[in-house]
């Protein structure tokens, strides 16, 4: 169940309020269930943070969607995934799904899941096919999915299936993966006396900056579910560019302005006084007669010319086919509406091509165009100010940590003696578990010294068995984020780009260090190779060959070859 946070619930009844937020779109969330429900029944409450009144309540089962709008119309997809066992009410498996219109083309498919811990395996694979083929059925930009998908054992944290996580479980985790999907939630959701706690309910998205924060809260009524509060940011407000305002001499009043001038009495005086004289008379005709508009951006056009009077004449005739409704003007319409869309996807396969050219000599080149593409563009200093409200302004980034160094700063420069702080310093025990208990001595006497199972030095997470596992998960997963920004940056790569991006990207990753921290373990090897091989099925062409042969089609050998 997914709730907004200022809905108030009185019994059967929902009171739905909305609010208008400047600084980002967004969804306030909850998740759990109802007093009036039972532990078992899922229900869905959606509130968008906009503008808006109600358009529109689509029940069906156990799940409400509340969905709002401004101008345009709200779709919605419904789909159960299973027939119905038992009577109306059971169900193994229910998906509801809809798509909601944001800026632009933008769209957003909000979908909940409820999976019984009992479901066939055919609703199973159902339910696994339809979320692979979310991506390719539905044109959407943002995507979260909730709800309670059963899947205990999935391992969420570690990267990979071990052979005791469950069929099902094994799936959603390779679907998410290959998606390029982010699930949010990594603490038990679900508590119940004499039970072991487990995650069964899953906040899912198509970018990782969709989702700020997710909190765990208490159950509501007698479920043992927890509530799950997050905010789903949809568009980040980027700072105000300052306006510059030039003259419009096109739209300057010359003759008043000589008139103005002409009028200007010059008495006797020292040349110095006559010339700041004429300055300012200048100065004011200017200001009166001579009217100024905001200067244009330097800044590149998405679009060639030649595709953009294409658009042009694209809306011309849609135009006039709804004014006619001749037959030919529909062909015509068509015509022209499918040559645009080739043209703009030639364009952008030829653009593509001249950055991984340019990537070849400068890898920030690309960096830059992946997170031009993004479809949320958070700031490097992801703050919240004192009122709670995100902030990327410079002012106040630097004005905070001014205020949390200024002390530390302070004492550094008046003492100069380096002193420790007693808080930041730790230790590790290497080759066993040491019992013995450090302390250190301060001016507030004996205080122990935190200990720490794992620390990064020189690139290099240590462990105190030294046996780097932990920094081959911790590459894994750098090369897998790395990998969802290639998939979604490039529609198409080619065996030429596999190269580019791999061996400038995703190859260093995973070949960093390995003279020192090369494990021998198989499941070590097994997780490294996993990247691997996610990696030449984006190749067009290679996704329904084998493992093996994608390396003989792309010239590669496996990374535990490639050992120095």
């Amino acid at each position: 169940m997914v709730k907004a946070a200022r809905t108030q619930l009185q019994g059967q009844h929902i009171r739905n309020s909305f609010s208008k937020s400047r600084e980002l779109t967004s969804a306030n969330c909850q998740t759990g269930s109802l007093p009036f429900t039972t532990p078992h029944q899922p229900i869905l409450l959606v509130r968008f943070n906009r503008k808006l009144s109600i358009q529109r309540i689509l029940t069906t089962s156990q799940a409400i969607f509340y969905s709002a709008s401004s101008r345009t119309h709200v779709t919605s997809q419904c789909r159960l995934l299973s027939a119905v066992i038992d009577g109306p009410q059971q169900m193994w498996a229910k998906w509801l799904s809809i798509e909601l219109p944001l800026r632009g083309s933008d769209s957003l498919l909000l979908g909940v899941v409820y999976r019984s811990p009992s479901s066939p395996p055919e609703d199973d694979h159902f339910l696994i096919r339809t979320l692979g083929q979310l991506s390719s059925s539905y044109h959407f930009t943002h995507l979260l999915l909730v709800g309670d998908f059963n899947a205990p054992k999935a391992p969420w944290t570690e990267l990979q299936c071990v052979g005791s996580s469950g069929p099902f479980a094994a799936a959603l985790t390779e679907v998410v993966q290959q998606s390029a999907w982010t699930q949010h939630v990594v603490a038990p959701t679900r508590y119940r006396a004499g039970q072991q706690p487990s995650l069964l309910d899953l906040v899912i998205t198509n970018e990782r900056h969709f989702v700020d924060q997710v909190t765990i809260n208490a159950p509501l009524g007698h479920s043992d579910h927890c509530v799950l509060t997050f905010d789903f940011i949809c568009y980040w407000a980027r700072n105000p560019e300052p306006q510059t305002w030039i003259r419009n001499f096109c739209r300057a009043d010359f003759s008043g302005m000589r008139i103005f001038l002409n009028q200007v009495k010059l008495g006797p005086a020292s040349v110095e006084d006559l010339y700041r004289t004429i300055v300012q008379k200048v100065h004011e005709a200017d200001a009166m007669y001579v009217p100024k508009k905001p200067a244009r951006s330097r800044t590149s056009r998405k679009l060639p010319k030649r595709i953009r009077r294409l658009l042009e004449k694209r809306s011309q005739l849609f135009l006039k086919k709804l004014t006619t409704g001749d037959t030919e003007d529909e062909l015509a319409f068509r015509k022209m509406r499918n040559r645009c869309k080739s043209e703009i996807r030639q364009w952008n396969i030829r653009k593509q091509a001249t950055i991984l050219d340019l990537a070849r000599k400068n890898r920030n080149v690309l960096f830059k165009y992946m997170r031009h593409r993004r479809r949320n563009k958070p700031s490097a200093f992801s703050l919240r100010d004192r009122n709670g409200e995100p902030t990327s302004d410079p002012i106040v980034v630097s004005e905070f940590y001014r205020d949390h160094y200024a002390d530390a700063a302070k004492q550094w420069s008046l003492d100069w003696y380096l002193p420790l702080n007693d808080e930041k310093c730790v230790h590790m025990s290497f080759g066993g578990d040491s019992a013995n208990s450090f302390v250190m001595h301060g001016e507030k006497g004996p205080e122990d010294i935190t200990r720490i199972d794992a620390k990064k030095d020189l690139g290099i997470w240590l462990s105190p068995n030294l046996s780097f596992s932990l920094h081959l998960e911790k590459s894994a997963q750098k090369a897998f984020a790395v990998l969802r920004m290639i998939r979604r940056t490039f529609s198409r790569i080619t065996r030429t780009d596999f190269q580019i991006l791999y061996g400038a990207c995703v190859g260093p990753l995973l070949e960093y260090a390995n003279p020192v921290v090369y494990s021998g373990r198989t499941k070590d090897v097994i997780l490294i190779e996993r990247v691997q091989r996610a990696a030449t099925k984006m190749v067009a062409g290679l996704k329904s060959m084998d493992y093996e042969t994608r390396f003989v089609v792309l010239d590669h050998f496996p990374l535990e070859y490639r050992r120095l």
